[in-house]
């Protein structure tokens, strides 16, 4: 059976993916604010308003990517997925059913949905636990459609172990803000360009990339992850038919 994807760009990291009837929830980060800047787009988006997720999977627990504010938006019963080793961190900020998933180990939804965990090259702190924890990238796995979710990574290493007996992607959402300057960020962040190749790796359909037009990214500026990307974009003209500047607030549906 085939069906219909549906992007739902909230901003930052946070998109309302629909698998036909099936939603996931990715990095629900609902704050006005982040790191000192203001999100620019709180017109667009009302969280009272947000259709029930099947689940929520998060990337990391560090700032930005897990807010414990967000979740007294979301129901309790819902379940939300995490890397191995967070559980300890936020057990006792959320009164959710908590799913701890170590690498290339999956959980599946009633509805059938698989969400798999995949290596992600992206360090992680919080601001209460000054201790490094694990990241995961996601595999979401309908009807024979498959989607790829990053929160935040480098291009590293780990894209290697992912497409090691992966089907193509059909769908990825790749991180673009945050790498700059790439002499101190880089090694945490992947770049416009380096989003780029990571379609490529990942043998990619589509590309929707996410971190940028929500908040002014550390020294990049808000629009200036997008702008590098477009630049990039002119060099390859093939890329730029697979690659959809999804605006915060604002979503993208992909047919049967």
């Amino acid at each position: 059976m085939n069906e219909s994807i549906t992007v739902n760009y909230i901003g930052h990291a946070t998109t309302l993916l629909e698998f036909g009837a099936t939603r996931v929830l990715t990095d629900p980060f609902f704050a006005s604010s982040f790191m000192g800047s203001q999100r620019t787009n709180l017109h667009n988006f009302d969280p009272v308003d947000l259709p029930t997720p099947e689940a929520i999977v998060v990337s990391h627990v560090g700032y930005g990517h897990f807010d414990e504010a967000s979740f007294r938006y979301l129901s309790s019963d819902i379940p939300v997925i995490v890397p191995e080793g967070s559980y300890a961190f936020i057990d006792h900020l959320i009164s959710n059913p908590i799913i701890e998933l170590s690498h290339f180990a999956a959980y599946t939804l009633p509805s059938g949905l698989e969400i798999t965990a995949v290596p992600a090259d992206h360090p992680s702190f919080s601001l209460r636990h000054f201790r490094p924890k694990k990241a995961n990238a996601y595999l979401l796995r309908h009807h024979g459609k498959q989607v790829y979710f990053c929160g935040a990574s480098a291009f590293g290493p780990s894209f290697n172990q992912i497409m090691t007996g992966t089907p193509d992607i059909d769908i990825a959402l790749l991180p673009i803000g945050g790498s700059t300057p790439s002499w101190l960020f880089g090694r945490f962040n992947m770049s416009p360009e380096d989003a780029l190749k990571a379609t490529v790796h990942l043998r990619a359909k589509h590309m929707i990339p996410l971190l940028w037009g929500s908040f002014p990214m550390l020294l990049g500026g808000r629009k200036n992850p997008i702008d590098r990307l477009q630049r990039a974009l002119i060099e390859i003209p093939e890329l730029a038919l697979r690659t959809h500047i999804v605006q915060p607030g604002e979503k993208m549906a992909f047919g049967e």
